[in-house]
Formats: structure tokens, C-alpha cells, sequence
């Protein structure tokens, strides 16, 4: 009696943990709208949309392939077409972009970390380069800023053989939205004169660590909120290992899983 009393809690807890969060959907839901109302001209749409979002959650969070997941208002192909429409208009950078904005409105951030981390990719998808961690084996580098409670301010992809000294500015240009100018820091890997001197250009204070020293306990301390971060993409199993054509979707979705995590951890939580 009790094991099949804990199998049905434990099958409750897997169903409520492959839904994404209510207010994230809706923003996706509001500016997919968005989206399809522009074009003039277009066949009518069997599928539904939020149907569609929960489909496509439950693909990144399990790692399932399209073949397997059940859509009831559209086909698997109809549904794969739509996703990558969503990709290529920037509908879920968007969504997480203005939840971004939220957070930061009610939020302050006392620092930022910069780090990077690799993701395998078995069939030598565009966009990847030979990964010097992994025997050489073709991967893709995801560089991240975090705040200082682990929520992710920018993201993007590279070959992995590219090193972190030529990713520290590019980090700083290309954010989501307009970062405070307050201190920045980076592991060895990250070390160079040009750096910092970038850093102090636009505004910011970078605490890169240099080569020559050790490391100290401040930078270390500072260090786990990225982890948790890369931690918290590595419980999406389909991010796992890149299995996309390219980096911009496989980035489009850690961007869907990281909006789930930031509503759970802030909004909900505030609400």
C-alpha cells in the first residue's frame, strides 16, 4: 500500500515538474500572438499555441525526441515548423529579455561573473570547433553572465576551441539589457591587459584573476553562483549534448529553460 502510494507522489512531482512556469507561457503566449498577427497572409493554424509551448518544454526537459511527443491539435512536423519559426523571429530571447527586465527593476546586483562551459556534440553540428577538455571531440563553448544570485544577464555560443581571453568583451557588448557599471569577475582564462582594459572603457571593474597568483577566497565564493547556474541548464537533459542544426536554437532553448528557472526562483516566489 504505502509503495504504491509513493509511486503516485512520485509520479505527481514528475508531472508538475515537466510544466513550465504560468508566467513565463504567458509571455511567450502574448508574443507569439504578436508574432502571427503581422503576416497578412497565412494558412489557418491547427495548432495551439500553448499546447505547442508545453510540447516543446517537455522536449528540453526531458531530452525526448520530436518522434515521441504527442500533440493533439497539429502534427509532430507542423509542430517542429513552428518552434523553429519561433526560434528564428527571437520570440523566446524576447520573452526572457522582458522577464529580465523585470527582475532587474526589483532586484539589485552587487556583481557579475563571467564563465564559460562546454557542451559535447556527437554529430559535428555547425558552429562547433574541437574541444581542447574532451580528447579533442567536437563541442560548443556557452559563455554566461550572472548576477550575483546566479540569474543569467547574457549568453552565447562559440566553437569550443575558442579561448576565454577573446570572449571577455564580447560578454560585455552583446547583453540583454543595460547592465549596471559595477564590478565584473572573471577566472584566469579571462586574463589579458586588453581586458581589463575593455572592462574600465565601458564602465565596469573587472576582477580578472591572473595567472601568476593564487586563488583567493573572494573569487571563489563569487564563483559558485555560475555553477549554479550551468547547473541549473544541466537539469534540461536536451542541453545537455548539442543534438541542433546550429548554436542559435540550441541557445533558444537553454534561454526557454533559464526564463522557467527565473520565474520559479523570483516571481512565484515574491507573488
Amino acid at each position: 500500500m504505502l509503495k504504491g502510494c509513493f509511486e503516485i507522489a512520485s509520479e505527481n512531482c514528475s508531472i508538475i515538474q515537466m510544466k513550465i512556469s504560468s508566467i513565463f507561457k504567458a509571455e511567450l503566449h502574448t508574443r507569439i500572438i504578436a508574432m502571427y498577427s503581422t503576416t497578412c497572409k497565412r494558412r489557418p493554424m491547427k495548432l495551439d499555441i500553448d499546447e505547442g509551448i508545453d510540447c516543446l518544454f517537455r522536449i528540453v526537459r526531458t531530452g525526448m525526441q520530436w518522434r515521441e511527443i504527442e500533440v493533439k491539435s497539429a502534427s509532430i512536423s507542423a509542430l517542429f515548423k513552428h518552434v523553429h519559426r519561433w526560434v528564428k523571429a527571437g520570440v523566446i530571447q524576447d520573452a526572457y529579455t522582458s522577464m529580465l527586465h523585470s527582475y532587474a527593476s526589483r532586484n539589485d546586483e552587487k556583481y557579475y561573473i563571467i564563465d564559460s562551459s562546454h557542451v559535447k556534440n556527437v554529430y559535428g553540428r555547425k558552429g562547433t570547433g574541437r574541444s581542447p577538455v574532451d580528447r579533442g571531440r567536437k563541442g560548443l563553448k556557452i559563455s554566461t553572465l550572472v548576477d550575483c544570485n546566479g540569474m543569467v544577464h547574457n549568453i552565447r555560443s562559440d566553437p569550443a576551441n575558442v579561448s576565454d581571453f577573446k570572449l571577455f568583451t564580447p560578454m560585455l557588448t552583446s547583453m540583454l539589457i543595460n547592465l549596471r557599471r559595477i564590478e565584473v569577475f572573471a577566472d584566469k582564462g579571462y586574463d589579458s591587459r586588453s581586458n581589463r582594459k575593455d572592462g574600465y572603457d565601458r564602465g565596469f571593474l573587472p576582477r580578472i584573476m591572473k595567472r601568476k597568483c593564487r586563488g583567493s577566497r573572494r573569487q571563489n565564493g563569487k564563483r559558485v553562483r555560475v555553477e549554479h547556474a550551468f547547473a541549473w541548464i544541466d537539469n534540461f537533459r536536451r542541453l545537455r549534448v548539442q543534438y541542433e542544426c546550429t548554436s542559435t536554437i540550441h541557445v533558444a532553448y537553454t534561454l526557454l529553460a533559464l526564463g522557467h528557472v527565473l520565474c520559479n526562483r523570483f516571481f512565484l516566489k515574491n507573488e
